[in-house]
C-alpha cells in the first residue's frame, strides 16, 4: 500500500512540473487601445544581454578559423613620383607654362611699348628691344586691347567688360560694363573716351552686333547701338578725339565723343552687298582724318572722301587692315602689303610665314614705321620694314594638346610638359624652370597627338597615317 502511495505521489509531482514549464507567464501591457500580439506559446524568450558598465570587461571570443596574413610585395616607386610625403613640396613645381593664344597686338602711341593680348593676360614688351618688361595679370582670356593716347593706360576687353589698367604699376583702375558678352575691338580716344564693339547676345545668330561708348572719367555710358546686324570691327576715334566712327546698323556712322549725338551717316542707295559704307567690316582713317579706307565682307574695298563723299574702289586690301597714321598695311595670301595712306599707293610687300586667313587682324605697325609685328606660326615675328628682314621673334606658346611626364636628359630626370601647337609643332618644357628643352616638327600640321613613353627617354607622336617615336 505504501509503495502504491509513493508511486502516485512521485508521478503527480513530475506531471505538475512539466505542466508549469509549458505555460508561459502572462505579460502585463500598459492600458492602451492599440491592438497587441501575444507571443507564440511555442516560442522561447531569449534574454538580451545588458551593455557592460564601464567597470565591466568583456573577454573577446577567439575566432575559430585562422587567417593567413597577406604578404605585401614592396614596389620601388620612381624617385620623382608624388607621394604623401613629398606631394606638398612637389606641387609647388606646377606653373603656368607659356603665354596662351595671341588675340591682339598694339603699339603704344609713343612707340615705347608693345602689348600682346593672350589667353593668360597682357604681356608688355619694350617697343625697341622687344624684351618683356611687364605683365598685366587679368586672370582671364583677353580678346582686345587699346592704349590711351599718352600710352600709360591700357583698355582690356575680357568677356563683355572693359577694364582699365595702369601699365606703369600693373594695377587695375576701373571697369566699364555695358552688357555685351564679347568684345572684338577697342578704341581709346583723347579726352578719356573708350569705345568697344562686339556681341551682346549668345546664340542669336549674329557674331558682332553692338557698340558702346564710355566716359572713363566717371564710367558713364555715353552711347550704345545694338542689333547692328552684320560682322564688323570698324571702330576708330579721330586724332583729336572729338568724333568716333563705327560700323553701325545705319552703315558707316560718326558721332560726337562727348555727347553721342549723330554727326554723319554715310550710305548709298546701292544694294546692301554692293557698298562697303553700308556694311563696313573695318577701316582706317587717312593721315589728316579727311577720308578713310573701308573694307567689307559684303562688297569691294573703297576709299571715301568725307568732304565730297566720293567713293572709289580700293583693290589693294581685302578685309583686315591697320595703320600708324603714315603707312597702311593689310594681308593678302602669304604677304603683308604696305601702302601710303595719304594717296593709297602701294609701296612694297613683306613675306610672312602664315596665310592671310590664319593671320586675321593680329598685326601692327610701329608709330615710327620701323617695325611690322605679326602673329606667325611660332610666335610674334618682328620685321624691320626698311630691310624686310626679321629682327627677332617673341615666342608664344599656343597649344591645343599637352602631356606631362618624367624625362631623362644627360642623366638628370625632370618633370616635363609636352605641348602640341595648332600648326603641329611639339615643344617640351621643364615644368620647374619653364625652360624650353626641345622642339619637334614635321611638315606643317601633320602631328595631331603625342604622349611620353614609359622609358622616360622617348616621346610618341601620331598623325593620320603613322605613329613615330622621338
Amino acid at each position: 500500500m505504501k509503495r502504491v502511495f509513493y508511486f502516485v505521489f512521485i508521478t503527480t509531482f513530475f506531471l505538475s512540473g512539466c505542466m508549469q514549464s509549458q505555460v508561459a507567464p502572462t505579460p502585463t501591457f500598459p492600458a492602451t487601445s492599440s491592438p497587441t500580439i501575444s507571443p507564440s506559446q511555442t516560442a522561447t524568450a531569449t534574454r538580451i544581454p545588458a551593455s557592460p558598465t564601464p567597470t565591466q570587461t568583456q573577454t573577446p571570443i577567439p575566432p575559430t578559423a585562422t587567417m593567413e596574413p597577406i604578404i605585401a610585395v614592396p614596389v620601388s616607386a620612381h624617385s620623382l613620383t608624388l607621394t604623401e610625403f613629398n606631394a606638398g613640396t612637389q606641387m609647388k613645381l606646377l606653373n603656368v607654362i607659356g603665354t596662351g593664344t595671341a588675340k591682339d597686338i598694339e603699339f603704344s602711341p609713343d612707340g615705347q611699348r608693345l602689348a600682346v593680348a593672350t589667353g593668360r593676360g597682357v604681356f608688355l614688351y619694350d617697343g625697341e628691344t622687344f624684351e618683356q618688361n611687364g605683365f598685366l595679370d587679368v586672370k582671364d582670356y583677353v580678346s582686345a586691347i587699346a592704349f590711351s593716347p599718352d600710352g600709360n593706360v591700357l583698355a582690356v576687353g575680357v568677356g563683355g567688360k572693359v577694364s582699365l589698367w595702369n601699365v606703369l604699376s600693373g594695377k587695375q583702375m576701373s571697369t566699364l560694363d555695358g552688357g555685351m558678352v564679347w568684345i572684338s575691338r577697342l578704341a581709346y580716344g583723347r579726352g578719356g573716351y573708350v569705345a568697344a564693339i562686339g556681341g551682346d547676345c549668345r546664340g542669336c545668330g549674329t557674331y558682332v552686333n553692338a557698340m558702346i561708348l564710355w566716359n572713363t572719367e566717371n564710367g558713364s555710358e555715353i552711347f550704345s547701338e545694338h542689333d547692328i546686324g552684320y560682322a564688323t570691327v570698324a571702330l576708330s576715334f579721330t586724332q583729336d578725339g572729338k568724333s568716333l566712327f563705327f560700323g553701325g546698323k545705319r552703315g558707316l556712322t560718326a558721332i560726337g565723343s562727348n555727347t553721342g549725338k549723330l554727326i554723319s551717316n554715310y550710305h548709298t542707295e546701292e544694294s546692301f552687298v554692293h557698298a562697303a559704307v553700308n556694311a563696313p567690316y573695318d577701316f582706317i582713317l587717312n593721315h589728316d582724318d579727311t577720308g578713310m579706307y573701308l573694307t567689307s565682307y559684303e562688297a569691294k574695298s573703297k576709299t571715301l572722301d568725307f568732304l565730297t563723299q566720293n567713293q572709289e574702289t580700293f583693290e589693294t586690301c581685302q578685309v583686315n587692315i591697320t595703320s600708324n597714321n603714315e603707312l597702311g598695311a593689310c594681308s593678302v595670301e602669304e604677304q603683308i602689303l604696305i601702302f601710303d595712306i595719304k594717296n593709297g599707293n602701294e609701296l612694297f610687300n613683306i613675306d610672312i610665314d602664315i596665310d592671310a586667313p590664319s593671320l586675321g587682324d593680329i598685326f601692327a605697325l610701329s608709330p615710327d614705321s620701323n617695325f611690322l609685328v605679326y602673329y606667325g606660326k611660332t610666335g610674334i615675328n618682328v620685321v624691320n620694314i626698311k630691310t624686310k628682314e626679321e629682327v627677332t621673334k617673341i615666342p608664344i606658346t599656343d597649344f591645343d594638346v599637352a602631356d606631362v611626364g618624367i624625362i631623362e636628359i644627360d642623366g638628370t630626370q625632370r618633370y616635363a610638359l609636352a605641348t602640341l601647337t595648332y600648326f603641329g609643332q611639339v615643344e617640351i618644357y621643364d615644368i620647374q624652370s619653364q625652360e624650353l628643352l626641345n622642339s619637334l616638327q614635321l611638315d606643317c600640321c601633320k602631328i595631331t597627338g603625342l604622349a611620353f613613353a614609359p622609358d622616360h627617354k622617348s616621346l610618341a607622336t601620331s598623325d593620320t597615317e603613322t605613329l613615330q617615336f622621338w
